[in-house]
């Protein structure tokens, strides 16, 4: 991430990787865009390769010839080898008071022709609907040279579980690219500030409140646009979800065996059944000592979260501390393919795993004691 980091801000507390701007107050949206270096635009320019420099002689044959590919580089004409199966854009990035940004000039090369330009100006278009509900710009970055941007912004109302002494800020990622790697995405989560657990509303809750949304990047892209904003409107109903999920776990009670039966199921499937499922398989030797080994150095692992920080004292035995722990365990224990991978999953996109939490807590509690690791 830190290599593909280009220019950026913070509000309070720095990146990990010690790069960007930090501030310690919000900022406005023309000093934000200016801050994260998304005060540009991108022009679409014929995609291909200057070739060798032209004569005069061959110049004059040529500019009468319109189907001739010839560019203008530095004051001289050159042979031009088009690639039409690649759509080229070009870095606008020009300050108001008429010079030019570190970014101005940098060419993108977009793999699909059909790809259409959504310009920087229209996720701030949507940060302005947001800050009229009380968020605030709180980061905003460019990365690989203007190819990728995102914007953070932070409603500074801190949500409080009934025996939990950290607190939890709701946030709204905007993502989106200019080389055809990405949608435009909108997604709501809350952070967890104790451990930087990550947990959007809807996957607390098990269900879509219709507050995430993703516009391609395609020539019908406007279409989209109202229905997205409508989205944006329920990301504070979206909190209130969430707050009143976890305050329903809060004062479910679970046993140690409880406890156990959880991680196991955690690493599994996240169903009770695939418990026992996996254990009726080793004992006909579907799996190797290898396997069995990996399963069970997962499950001490995250059983080994009740007694850290991140669980409330108060929550050892409850359905928030099961449901805390499992967020800990898929954001921070559970391997990944890479750091990215890792940020995709816990910020930019809803995780399955988590959304499924919900009723693995209400299907173990629900057991009653019938059903035991």
């Amino acid at each position: 991430m830190p290599a593909y980091f280009t220019q950026g801000f913070m509000v309070n507390t720095p990146a990990w990787h010690g790069l960007g701007e930090v501030l310690d107050y919000y900022p406005g949206r023309t000093e934000a865009m200016r801050l994260a270096g998304h005060d540009y635009r991108v022009v679409a320019f014929l995609n291909g390769d200057v070739l060798t420099a032209l004569t005069a002689e061959e110049f004059d044959a040529l500019k009468g010839d319109r189907t001739a590919e010839i560019v203008r580089v530095n004051g001289a004409w050159h042979r031009f080898g088009q690639n039409t199966d690649k759509k080229g854009l070009r870095v606008e990035q020009i300050r108001e008071d008429g010079s030019v940004g570190p970014l101005h000039g940098n060419s993108l090369e977009v793999a699909n022709t059909s790809y259409a330009e959504i310009q920087n100006s229209v996720p701030y278009d949507f940060a302005e609907l947001l800050l009229e509900q009380g968020f605030q710009y709180e980061t905003g970055i460019t990365m690989k040279e203007g190819a990728l941007c995102a914007l953070t912004l932070v409603l500074d109302e801190p949500i409080q579980i009934t025996g939990d002494d950290s607190i939890s800020l709701p946030y709204l990622g905007l993502s989106w690219s200019h080389d055809g790697s990405g949608s435009f995405r909108g997604r709501s989560t809350t952070v967890r500030q104790v451990c930087a657990n990550t947990v959007a509303a809807s996957e607390a809750e098990g269900k879509k409140l219709g507050t995430d949304f993703s516009i391609r990047h395609t020539k019908n892209w406007h279409a989209r646009i109202e229905d997205a904003k409508k989205a944006l409107s329920g990301v504070r109903a979206d909190v209130e979800v969430y707050r009143n999920a976890m305050e329903v776990f809060a004062a479910m009670p679970v046993t140690k065996a409880d406890r156990e039966l959880f991680t196991k199921a955690l690493v599994l499937d996240q169903t009770v059944a695939s418990v026992s499922r996996f254990k009726a398989d080793v004992a006909k030797g579907t799996y190797s000592a290898r396997v069995q080994n990996n399963v069970e150095k997962a499950e001490k692992a995250a059983l080994a979260l009740f007694d850290t920080v991140t669980i409330p004292e108060d929550h050892k035995f409850t359905g928030f501390g099961l449901y805390q722990a499992g967020v800990e365990y898929l954001d921070h224990v559970r391997k990944a393919q890479s750091a990215d991978s890792r940020v995709g999953r816990s910020l930019l996109r809803d995780e399955p795993a988590k959304a499924r939490l919900p009723k693995l807590i209400n299907e173990i509690v629900s057991t009653g004691g019938l059903i035991r690791p």
